[in-house]
């Protein structure tokens, strides 16, 4: 037993020494929400895996890292760590300290018994602090990650359960857990998490910004007449706001959910009201939603003058400009429009796009709206022009607040 201590009280030590990475670990999404600095740009990976937001946005890959550490630090006493943990809380009169959850949270594996352990640790953590919140860290984001990191829907379901609600109230807590249940398909799950952390939850902005990308990204997988509702009032409520920031990937999935609800008229407008950086920067996502969203009205001239201005462009390596399960939707629609010069006019186009190899073959939409997203910085004095925004670009080059080093745990 000596040397359990022994071993324990080093661990400790250890823990003490390496805070300081635990105080710069986090990535979190909540300052991010609230102010823009210097620009940076959203790299989209084109992945076929659903999670919206990447690792290193939500800070999960160093959380993994200071797991393969502690892990590694443990070595061989991690299960007597487990059964000392376990007769520890037994006893109502032993306290949690907060060092000893952190411990648990790095080592915990996607078991029944690690995840009940985590659950009864974090209760009686909560019991005793309840009167305590000023200057205690805040294990929510951690244990967010740790489900991120598991797959485990069921941890992030934990966010509703009412005792846990001084626990789970930082926006990357929601964000994680909104992401998991994205990426699970639990889409109505989302927009249950949305509407209860706006409206439970005191933030500094009614809508924080990446709840909004997540959201809009349910309510166009669910694709019904309920979800567009709920997301058109959402999208008015944020316009007639003082915050009315929507990031680009947003704005994508909700045009694409109105196109989908027969709306386009409503994408069309707010295609038309983007920000003149935003357009400069007409990409293939939201060039293939304008031309869609044109078809779907008939004004089929116009699909065929956006063609042709960009087949007219002097470029020497030409930009995709259209997936092509979006051309085979028009091409559709051409078809049936019952006039013969303006169908050999647009085939004509669509062969000069095929020869220029300007049509995406090798994923769709959806692929893209679903990617990855990453943030990555640039470079570059504020009044300079990123080169990214060339038009075509698989780059979302909406204006992002850098990502501080910050507290592991907000």
């Amino acid at each position: 037993m000596a040397n359990l201590v022994f071993c324990y009280n080093n661990f400790r030590q250890f823990s003490r020494l390496i805070n300081r990475q635990f105080f710069s670990f986090s990535k979190n999404t909540e300052s991010q929400c609230l102010k823009r600095f210097t620009p940076t740009t959203t790299i989209i990976h084109l992945q076929s895996k659903r999670n919206l937001f990447s690792d290193e946005v939500l800070g999960v890959d160093r959380f993994v890292q200071l797991r393969q550490q502690i892990s590694q630090r443990f070595g061989q006493q991690k299960q007597i760590f487990f059964d000392r943990l376990t007769e520890h809380i037994a006893d109502e009169k032993n306290a949690i300290l907060s060092e000893d959850l952190k411990n648990l949270l790095f080592l915990c594996e996607n078991s029944d018994n690690h995840i009940d352990l985590l659950r009864r640790t974090i209760d009686k953590f909560e019991k005793q602090n309840e009167s305590l919140r000023f200057g205690l860290f805040q294990f929510g984001p951690i244990v967010m990650r740790l489900a991120r990191h598991l797959n485990n829907v069921d941890m992030a379901m934990w966010i509703f359960n009412p005792k846990y609600k001084n626990f789970f109230t930082q926006i990357s807590s929601v964000t994680i857990a909104m992401d998991i249940l994205l990426e699970n398909g639990h889409y109505q799950d989302v927009i249950k998490l949305f509407d209860y952390a706006t409206t439970k939850f005191d933030f500094d902005v009614k809508y924080p910004i990446d709840f909004v990308v997540l959201y809009f990204a349910a309510c166009y997988k669910l694709n019904t007449v309920e979800s567009f509702e709920s997301a058109f009032r959402v999208l008015r409520s944020i316009q007639m706001s003082n915050d009315h920031q929507i990031k680009l990937r947003g704005l994508y999935c909700f045009i694409a959910l109105a196109i989908k609800q027969n709306h386009p008229n409503i994408a069309l407008e707010i295609i038309q009201n983007l920000n003149s950086k935003s357009m400069k920067s007409m990409n293939i996502i939201i060039q293939s939603l304008r031309l869609l969203a044109l078809s779907r009205i008939n004004r089929l001239n116009d699909v065929a003058d956006i063609i042709q201005f960009q087949l007219n462009k002097d470029k020497p390596k030409k930009n995709q400009i259209i997936f092509n399960d979006v051309m085979i939707e028009i091409r559709t629609v051409i078809e049936k429009s019952g006039k013969p010069e303006l169908i050999e006019k647009i085939n004509g186009l669509i062969k000069q796009l095929e020869e220029s190899n300007m049509i995406e073959m090798k994923r769709a939409l959806d692929d893209a709206l679903m990617s990855t997203i990453n943030f990555q910085r640039q470079r570059k004095f504020p009044n300079q022009q990123s080169t990214n925004d060339a038009d075509g670009g698989d780059v979302d080059t909406e204006q992002q607040q850098p990502r501080p080093r910050q507290q592991w745990n907000r």
